[in-house]
């Protein structure tokens, strides 16, 4: 079983738009996920090559013209990500300084819902996470109901 570590990820108003907006497109598609679980979703899903590549291109477009909008936090979610995820992050940021660029990890995370995966295979990976990781908490109701 693989660690976690647990971290905060500072959210602007335009960030819980577009988490929002991509979690009703995955409602539509069949899949429940709450905004907290998805960004961990994505930190799992994605390699690090893929984490990369959307984390280098926000560095690119931010350095160009920096992000418009308010930048005011408007909330602080707890994320559990796993060892190996944290890991991968790890290699993206050390990838990104050796480029000039400077992300912390709650920028190479905004990366990835700002350039996530076309819809259906981001459905698909989402599922299979799901499954891979169901969320102990809807799992203790459901055997405390007997409907598991």
């Amino acid at each position: 079983m693989s660690t976690e570590k647990r971290t905060s990820v500072s959210l602007f108003a335009s960030d819980d738009v577009l988490l929002s907006g991509q979690i009703l497109q995955l409602a539509s598609r069949g899949v429940d996920i709450s905004p907290n679980r998805y960004i961990r979703a994505l930190a799992h899903v994605l390699t690090e090559d893929e984490i990369f590549e959307r984390a280098r291109g926000q560095a690119k477009a931010v350095k160009a013209k920096p992000l418009a909008g308010d930048h005011h936090t408007v909330r602080r979610p707890i994320i559990y990500l796993l060892g190996e995820d944290v890991t991968k992050l790890k290699h993206v940021r050390l990838r990104l300084l050796a480029e000039q660029f400077r992300f912390g990890e709650t920028e190479i995370l905004r990366s990835l819902w700002y350039q996530p995966p076309p819809l259906p295979r981001l459905a698909r990976l989402i599922t299979d996470f799901l499954r891979e990781f169901p969320d102990k908490r809807t799992q203790a109701g459901r055997a405390k109901a007997g409907r598991d």
